[in-house]
């Protein structure tokens, strides 16, 4: 509807503006001449023509936009038509499925019914069966009660004698293994007894081996100690020999003096060179 006033508004405008020039051009006209009567009736001529084709052409104009206004409204109802038609298969839609939900739930319970009545029959056909074989039962057993009387005692006398030789022969190999059993604990006694005081035995020796390999580890400290002192003394007894050797020859003698002095003179320099390394190392 917008659209249509302002297409409707153009419309006017452009009228008026026609009209406005035809105007201005009928009072030019008049001024430059006003002798030429022919010309101005022409030119009314003209222009009622053209307001005759102006007013067909508006009327066109609206009766086309009639024409698609009238279309868009058709439209607008079909389109609400098939809205309407969707909704009312919806709603036909749903209560088709609640009327097929309540079928079902019928269909269900029926078939409840009919299962609840088979095992009643059932139910009942059990309860005449296990009459039945109550009666059957009781009449069994009046008829073993009679059947019992009706026995042989003395048949029952012999079976009752070879089931007591039997027992009195179970009852002397129950009395074996009793005996069996006892030798076998006491025996399994005087083991065990036998087993603790070797474990015993053993941990002492455990522990004597322990002390002795300590002293044996004593003693080969020891024996190194004396080993070291042995070779000591062999050392000294050599100098002393040599020492012995020497005086007999003073000049060797001398020598011996002046090297030995030689040696202690380098050994300090090189502990007191030891000594400085140490103190540029710290």
């Amino acid at each position: 509807m917008d659209e249509i006033l302002f297409k409707n508004k153009l419309l006017t405008k452009i009228i008026t503006e026609r009209m406005n020039s035809n105007s201005n051009s009928n009072s030019n006209s008049n001024s430059n001449s006003m002798s030429n009567s022919n010309l101005m009736e022409k030119k009314i001529s003209n222009e009622k023509i053209a307001k005759k084709s102006l007013k067909k052409l508006i009327s066109k104009f609206f009766e086309l936009e009639k024409i698609r206004n009238d279309k868009e409204i058709e439209k607008e109802i079909e389109k609400k038509k098939i809205k309407e038609e969707t909704i009312k298969e919806k709603i036909n839609l749903k209560e088709l499925q609640k009327e097929r939900k309540k079928i079902i739930e019928k269909i269900k319970e029926e078939k409840l019914i009919k299962e609840f009545e088979v095992i009643d029959q059932k139910l009942i056909e059990v309860r005449k069966k296990s009459n039945e074989i109550k009666n059957e039962h009781k009449n069994s057993l009046i008829y073993s009660k009679e059947s019992v009387k009706l026995m042989d005692f003395e048949q029952l006398k012999i079976e009752n004698e070879r089931l007591n030789d039997l027992i009195e022969e179970k009852k002397k190999e129950i009395e074996k293994a009793k005996k069996a059993f006892e030798t076998v604990t006491h025996s399994l006694t005087h083991f065990v007894v036998k087993l603790h005081f070797l474990r015993n035995e053993n941990q002492s020796l455990k522990e004597k081996s322990k002390k002795i390999k300590i002293e044996i580890f004593n003693k080969r400290i020891e024996l190194k100690k004396l080993i070291q002192e042995r070779d000591v003394f062999k050392m000294k007894e050599n100098q002393i020999k040599q020492e012995i050797q020497m005086k007999k020859n003073p000049k060797l003698f001398e020598d011996y003096q002046s090297r030995k002095i030689e040696f202690e003179e380098l050994e300090k320099e090189m502990q007191s060179i030891k000594n400085k390394m140490v103190k540029n190392n710290k």
